[in-house]
């Protein structure tokens, strides 16, 4: 995203960072923002008590989070901590980076 194209929460996000630090976001920052907000939504799914079991029990749901930037869906189950098997796939057009595949499986096949 650029923050002269954002629209919706990507557009919100960028304009509180900036009135917070004075400076747009980058790479980082969202990542970091990322992180926080999957912790977040799990954390929101194991409750009020939270402890370690319940985050656990939470993230291992099967539950879908996805970010407000279009990243690939997280997941969790018993036997996959892996997260995400997908990636987005960026090419720089014009001198910006450009969305030319999302969600694009680099888990094998079985």
């Amino acid at each position: 995203f650029y923050p002269d194209t954002a629209t919706g929460k990507v557009k919100e996000f960028i304009e509180a960072y900036r009135k917070m630090f004075g400076v747009d976001p980058n790479l980082q920052s969202t990542s970091g923002y990322d992180g926080a907000m999957a912790f977040a939504f799990y954390a929101g799914l194991a409750g009020k008590n939270l402890t370690t079991e319940s985050l656990i029990a939470a993230m291992e749901s099967g539950k879908v989070f996805e970010d407000i930037f279009g990243g690939a869906p997280v997941s969790f189950s018993k036997d996959n901590h892996l997260g995400v098997s997908a990636a987005t796939i960026g090419q720089i057009k014009n001198g910006r980076w450009t969305t030319i595949a999302r969600n694009q499986s680099y888990k094998a096949e079985k």
